[in-house]
């Protein structure tokens, strides 16, 4: 008997010990397998931030980067330093070719065990405010039944619809959805919009939507930096690369006209203020110091139908329209000051834009002032944030809303907006009355009655539009952070399907070449476009 029971103890024991045995090598193995993929991981967000650590040249980082390699030096995670066996990252362009792509690939092996990351990283990719037909940094109102979009809309603030606008896309509000002031709870009752959005606000209406930063354009250095395009007009080269550095004046006045159109081919920089109408045509971004004033119709001499809109079609079909386009008419404006269209310096742009009690520029813009919006160390909390005098000492709760660097007071009609005598006198090419041989007025250059803007719009600050005709179509998009419009009849955003980052970034039936690069403004250093685990091996 004592003999048996050994031996079953025996057994039971050896049985035992193997099992120890067994799930000690098995939690070693599954320790090892994940210490790898975090090492290998570690080392692709390390390539990820020597790309973020480039300002204007990201091939300067191209290489194999590898643990103990002492020219080219891989960061470990200290806790697992010891343990990684091996480890190397390589950054290379995009295979496909897309400029500003970079492959990232990283392996590590750890216990013997190796695990393999790779990523799709854009290095500057544009703000994903371009995502949205109609974008503000401030309060967002659509007034009026003749109002209709087609495509997305987002706010970081409340969004307030008056008079049941038509909205055949997605909203989203930072704050609340309002209805002439009025918070309203869009998931009961009827919401005051109507289109799909209203007929489906479960589904299209999203409130406590992220906040969603724009770009900065208080220094335009980096995109003069990158500026590396031109606009001509009849084969004559009117602004190249960067215009207001040699030239005598810093603003230009732009006519393009069917038969000869404005050209634009890439991104330049125009330091002043810049007066545009008429036909253009080409892809690219003007970026811009001072204001934009729209005189008149600015339309695509060779852009894509969006009658239907892009945005109410199947994605199919919207795909479909993407391809077929990809190569026409695609120009967008990057405003540092603000967007104004129409007769500015009539008493009736004035009235209406800028004097109204209910939305006029006179009573908006002020940092000071934006009321309770539930964001951290703004003034509706009296949490003192910024430093205002540079003694080191926080002081003011102010919220600088357009991340520019000032904290801005409303907008000042006679300083920032009129088109006076001296800002007249600082823009090339201006009309001059062939008579009295002086400029001639501004009212009589620009008109009230348009009905076309094509193209992206985006301004820092404030886009005023008065027109006296409509009805008003928008082929493109507007993001700004204060918005006045006022229009005749209707007015209909029809978003532009190309600027979306899923046709921005992606490549779009796998042809790199339907990558329309504009150059348009950042938010961000790097953004990681896909990101999966390989086959494990040690060959990068």
């Amino acid at each position: 008997m004592v003999m048996t029971f050994v031996l079953i103890l025996t057994v039971a024991v050896t049985g035992l010990t193997s099992l120890c045995r067994y799930h000690q090598q098995k939690e070693t193995f599954r320790a090892n397998r994940m210490d790898a993929f975090y090492t290998a991981e570690n080392a692709l967000l390390e390539g990820t931030q020597y790309l973020a650590d480039q300002i204007t040249n990201p091939s300067a980082v191209i290489g194999i980067y590898s643990k103990g390699d002492a020219s080219h030096p891989l960061i470990m995670p200290y806790t697992l330093d010891s343990k990684v066996q091996y480890c190397s990252m390589r950054i290379e362009p995009d295979p496909m070719g897309v400029q500003d792509n970079f492959r990232i690939t990283a392996t590590a092996t750890i216990g013997g065990e190796t695990r393999n990351v790779r990523a799709l990283v854009r290095w500057h990719p544009p703000s994903i405010v371009f995502d949205y037909e109609y974008f503000l940094n401030n309060w967002g109102w659509w007034w009026g039944s003749g109002i209709t979009g087609y495509g997305d809309q987002r706010t970081n603030w409340d969004f307030d619809f008056k008079d049941n606008p038509t909205v055949n896309g997605n909203i989203f509000a930072y704050g609340e959805v309002q209805s002439n002031h009025v918070t309203v709870n869009p998931f009961s009752g009827t919401p005051p919009f109507l289109g799909i959005a209203g007929m489906d606000p479960i589904t299209y209406c999203h409130v406590g939507a992220p906040l969603v930063n724009m770009p900065n354009l208080r220094d335009l250095t980096y995109y003069e930096s990158e500026a590396t395009g031109k606009i001509s007009k009849a084969g004559v080269t009117l602004v190249n690369k960067v215009y207001g550095d040699d030239e005598p004046k810093q603003g230009i006045y732009l006519e393009g006209t069917a038969d000869n159109p404005l050209v634009i081919n890439g991104s330049v920089v125009i330091r002043g203020d810049v007066i545009i109408k008429g036909y253009i045509t080409g892809q690219g971004t003007i970026y811009i110091g001072g204001n934009l004033y729209v005189a008149g119709n600015v339309q695509y001499a060779n852009g894509p139908g969006f009658s239907p809109p892009p945005e109410s079609m199947t994605i199919t079909s919207r795909d479909a329209w993407v391809d077929t386009n990809i190569s026409k008419d695609l120009v967008a404006f990057a405003v540092r000051e603000s967007i104004f269209a129409g007769l500015v310096n009539s008493s009736t742009w004035k009235s209406g834009c800028y004097d109204n009690t209910s939305y006029g520029l006179k009573y908006v813009g002020s940092e000071a002032t934006l009321g309770a919006d539930g964001i951290r160390s703004t003034p509706d909390d009296g949490v003192s944030y910024l430093d205002t005098n540079g003694d080191g000492i926080a002081d003011s709760a102010w919220y600088d809303a357009d991340g520019d660097g000032v904290i801005d007071a409303n907008y000042n009609y006679d300083t920032q907006i009129k088109m006076t005598s001296t800002r007249i006198a600082n823009i090339a090419n201006y009309p001059i009355d062939s008579t009295s041989g002086l400029p001639v007025d501004y009212n009589l250059v620009s008109t009230d009655q348009f009905t076309t803007l094509e193209g992206v719009y985006y301004t820092n600050h404030a886009l005023g539009v008065l027109n006296g005709n409509g009805p008003d179509y928008i082929d493109g998009a507007i993001i700004c952070r204060d918005e006045a419009w006022i229009f005749s009849g209707s007015l209909k955003f029809r978003y532009d399907s190309r600027i979306h980052s899923r046709y921005q970034e992606k490549y779009f039936n796998g042809d790199p070449s339907r990558i329309i690069d504009l150059g348009l403004p950042i938010v961000e250093q790097v953004r990681i476009i896909d990101r999966y685990e390989m086959k494990p091996s040690k060959t990068i």
